[in-house]
């Protein structure tokens, strides 16, 4: 019998391919569980699921009959057949508390109860991306935090970030380091047509090559160590100029 959008199927893993795994739903017929469907937390090794038996929603059936079917959909449908669907409680720019579920390469996952749980992104934690070591040094499971909802997908997924008094305190304690005047010797990262690309207190900066004293870009190398000079602050960017010291 063919399937249709909204159909609930089950199926077994049996391969993961980029972007999906492969799901066989009976009578020959495969269907494909994208990564970001998988299941209610991000996945981090999609591999584990493979020869698992899994229940799933149908997202979409192709005119060459090609199945998309999603796990996380399932889950949630389950949830409201169980009065357990609190998602549309939540408001874009609401503060909420929740806890640290856990800490994984793309960010935290933050619990907020209810059987609810969204992602506070890394790029949504500072002015820079965080390594997994630096937001394992940061936060801990078990911690409580408070965040603000930044977005609530049709899906139900919901992503956070954190109040941005603590991004403006982040930016705040930079500029108190790096005042305009101030000297640094820094490490470029990057070499490119126009410029240099380096670091100054783990903030990723730029030497245009208008500031670099009639030297071109090309007489660098990539972990060179150089001389700069805060010549100039954006605020609303949240950036700094730089020049090359004499």
């Amino acid at each position: 019998m063919p399937v249709k959008k909204g159909d609930f199927v089950k199926g077994h893993v049996v391969k993961s391919i980029p972007g999906s795994l492969v799901v066989d739903i009976g009578d020959g017929k495969l269907a494909y569980l994208p990564d970001d469907q998988i299941d209610l937390k991000p996945v981090e090794n999609k591999l584990a699921w493979i020869d698992r038996d899994v229940k799933c929603v149908v997202m979409s059936v192709s005119e060459t009959e090609r199945v998309v079917i999603s796990r996380w959909l399932a889950q949630q449908k389950d949830q409201e057949a169980q009065g357990g669907d609190h998602s549309k409680d939540l408001t874009v720019g609401t503060h909420i508390n929740g806890k640290v579920k856990q800490i994984a390469s793309f960010g935290v996952i933050v619990d907020l109860g209810r059987e609810m749980q969204g992602l506070l992104h890394r790029t949504n934690i500072s002015h820079r991306p965080l390594s997994i070591e630096e937001l394992s040094k940061k936060f801990r499971p078990g911690d409580d935090i408070q965040v603000v909802i930044s977005e609530v997908k049709p899906d139900k997924k919901i992503r956070f970030s954190l109040e941005s008094s603590h991004l403006q305190d982040e930016w705040s304690a930079f500029k108190q380091q790096c005042p305009i005047g101030s000297k640094h010797s820094v490490k470029v990262t990057k070499v490119a047509p126009f410029g240099l690309y380096t670091k100054l207190n783990d903030f990723k900066q730029f030497v245009h090559q208008s500031k670099m004293n009639d030297r071109k870009a090309s007489e660098f190398g990539k972990g060179d160590e150089i001389s700069v000079e805060v010549v100039g602050i954006d605020d609303d960017q949240k950036r700094v100029e730089l020049r090359l010291s004499e």
